[in-house]
């Protein structure tokens, strides 16, 4: 999946038609993809042409602190103007929530009202 999923992402965020098929993955995976889709779509719609052909080899990664960025932790939902207080101090990286299956999420309330406050869910 690795192997696939960071040439899929790259051809899609510079907007190109050629990255690798993900219809032999399981279906869970596959989900996975249709969010690296939504998320490259998001980037090739905020960037230049130019930007985007240098951004996906640059291969840059942000990891947040976990007691700035941490919006989702032991069952607590932050209000808005938490999670708004958290964007500001981390202004340099873009805010995400990683779900592990993220299917599983779906139906649970908790994280649904989570959803209204975020920019982007990445589901690994």
């Amino acid at each position: 999946y690795r192997k696939q999923s960071v040439p899929y992402f790259h051809g899609r965020a510079r907007g190109g038609r050629r990255y690798p098929r993900s219809s032999y993955f399981a279906w869970k995976l596959q989900y996975a993809f249709i969010c690296w889709t939504r998320v490259a779509d998001h980037i090739r719609s905020m960037y230049s042409k130019d930007s985007l052909k240098v951004l996906p080899d640059q291969e840059l990664y942000y990891e947040s602190v976990d007691t700035v960025d941490t919006v989702y932790s032991g069952n607590h939902t932050p209000s808005l103007k938490q999670y708004l207080s958290r964007c500001q101090r981390t202004a340099g990286v873009y805010q995400v929530i990683a779900t592990i299956p993220w299917v599983a999420h779906l139906f649970n309330k908790t994280m649904q009202l989570l959803w209204k406050h975020t920019s982007y869910l990445v589901y690994i």
